[in-house]
């Protein structure tokens, strides 16, 4: 390369040598001998040199975009500046979906009629849909938005004129648009209503046509949130009947010719929808039909208690709350220890509601800013139901982290004053 520095093909191979190393890094059971967050950046400075000596080095542009928009989210939760690489996780994010669209546009501009133009379109047409479903999961990133039990249970979605950014809904759209730009793309008959999409899902396609429907779904509930914090009801349930279908066919799809991937993550997404529409019961047959409840695991469990409280089945709900929450191992135990204490209060147990909330703050999750907030937030909701206003003031005041929570303090704050006066 110091011979030649001005031929793209050694910067490519170089970018290419540091492109392995992130992916060896980080697969499960991989190397560890390296700092992935080293490699990546390696990689794309090399792959950036041979796009600017060729403007045409599509494979280039791809893989640099894949790894701003995608891998750096994997890659900085193992490296050792973590801290650092949080700060400009947008930024990065920015910087690869700008190298992406760039490549679509490149790739859109080939001429048919030119034969030689047409070869290089087939030729990168991988690289193409692969394009369009990272931007899509890029979008979603920088939305920074989800549908939540926790937010759900508050009521937090139709609270009239949240404030929400303009951003987050800017984004939300920009996600689904590139989902179904990559439908489309390996889909001859596209997006149509009351199509059989799960039909039309083949072993060949370049992106995985399951994961296509379920980002089609994914993506629709997440609209359907932000729309609704932005008072769009019909856009709003609009995006939930259009995430049910899409989500329906992807529990359709077969499976057989894919790696294995259980159905449960499309499934908890599908009963978050029939929650949103008010089909509790239908969130739970849905539920109770493709899975055995007894062995319920990760986010569906407590989507299923969420379900199971908003239809009053309360001792069934308990059970699994108590279980949930107690499990150490339990990534999404943060969720079941509030949705157990908001059922304690709910039956009128305030003082183990209050308890379960005290704990939750000064010992389990102490270290974690949002999820203190969440519990300050149920403290203060266990005080309002006691009849305790200024306490529940008090703990509404300590909220400090999340924008959302924040701002949802503030609403109960001021109806606290309005009922005061």
């Amino acid at each position: 390369m110091e011979l030649d520095p001005k031929n793209p093909v050694y910067h490519s191979d170089l970018g290419n040598l540091h492109y392995r190393n992130v992916e060896e890094l980080t697969a499960r059971k991989g190397r560890n001998d390296g700092d992935p967050l080293f490699e990546l950046e390696e990689a794309v400075q090399c792959f950036q040199k041979a796009v600017e000596l060729d403007p045409n080095r599509i494979t280039d542009m791809f893989r640099m975009g894949y790894l701003l928009t995608v891998k750096y989210r994997e890659v900085m939760q193992q490296s050792s500046r973590k801290k650092d690489s949080e700060q400009d996780k947008d930024l990065k994010i920015i910087e690869g979906i700008e190298v992406l669209e760039k490549l679509i546009n490149r790739w859109q501009g080939y001429k048919d009629y030119d034969p030689k133009q047409k070869e290089l379109k087939e030729a990168y047409k991988k690289e193409y849909i692969q394009s369009l479903a990272c931007l899509g999961m890029a979008y979603d990133e920088l939305s920074a938005i989800d549908w939540n039990a926790t937010d759900f249970y508050l009521g937090i979605y139709h609270i009239p004129d949240f404030n929400l950014r303009r951003d987050v809904l800017e984004n939300t759209e920009n996600a689904l648009k590139y989902y179904v730009a990559c439908w489309n793309a390996e889909c001859e008959t596209g997006c149509l209503p009351n199509a059989k999409l799960s039909d039309c899902v083949s072993p060949n396609w370049i992106v995985n046509g399951i994961d296509k429907l379920t980002n089609l779904g994914h993506s629709n509930l997440k609209l359907y949130v932000v729309y609704s914090m932005f008072g769009m009801k019909d856009e709003a349930e609009n995006c939930l009947n259009d995430a049910e279908f899409f989500l329906n066919e992807a529990m359709e799809s077969d499976l057989s010719f894919v790696k294995i991937k259980p159905k449960e993550p499309i499934l908890d997404l599908l009963a978050k929808v029939y929650i949103s529409q008010g089909k509790y019961d239908q969130a739970i047959a849905t539920v109770r039909k493709h899975t055995n409840k007894r062995r319920l695991g990760g986010m569906l469990t407590n989507t299923y208690a969420l379900a199971l409280i908003l239809s009053k089945q309360y001792e069934e709900a308990l059970h699994i709350l108590e279980r949930a929450s107690a499990d150490i191992t339990n990534r999404y135990g943060m969720v079941a220890t509030f949705l157990l204490g908001m059922l304690y209060t709910v039956q009128g147990s305030l003082d183990a509601a209050q308890e379960l909330f005290k704990k939750a703050v000064r010992h389990k999750y102490k270290d974690r800013l949002e999820a203190k907030d969440l519990f300050y937030i149920g403290l203060a909701l266990s005080e309002q139901k006691l009849g305790n206003k200024r306490t529940a003031g008090m703990y509404y005041k300590k909220v400090s982290g999340s924008e959302i929570y924040r701002r949802y303090s503030s609403i109960k704050m001021e109806e606290l004053k309005q009922k005061r006066s």
